[in-house]
């Protein structure tokens, strides 16, 4: 039972890191195609400006915007708590020796 529980945990902190990371490609791939997609359209400037001439560069905007944010962050801080909580469940739940219970309830007569 203890091995399930700290296996499907170790499990699921691998899944996590998985969607984060499937999650912020997707929002990277999506700012990319919005870019190309308002160049094709003409609905942007290839190489816009800022309004006192320094050069902006959109597609770097986007891929900013659209790295995920927090997702990795929640992802490491979810993935943590998986394995922290399967470790203490592994180590709460450690099998007991009968003989040691044994040797206590002589000291205690």
């Amino acid at each position: 039972m203890r091995w399930t529980v700290l296996i499907m945990n170790l499990l699921a902190a691998v899944v996590l890191q998985f969607l984060a990371a499937s999650a912020t490609a997707a929002h990277r791939t999506h700012a990319i195609s919005v870019c190309r997609e308002l160049v094709a359209n003409h609905a942007l400037v290839e190489k816009p400006t800022y309004t006192n001439g320094e050069p902006l560069d959109v597609e770097a905007r986007l891929r900013t915007i659209g790295s995920g944010g927090y997702y990795s962050l929640l992802a490491h801080i979810a993935s943590a708590a998986c394995v922290l909580t399967g470790i203490v469940f592994f180590i709460s739940h450690a099998p007991r020796h009968p003989a040691s219970d044994q040797s206590r309830a002589q000291l205690v007569d």
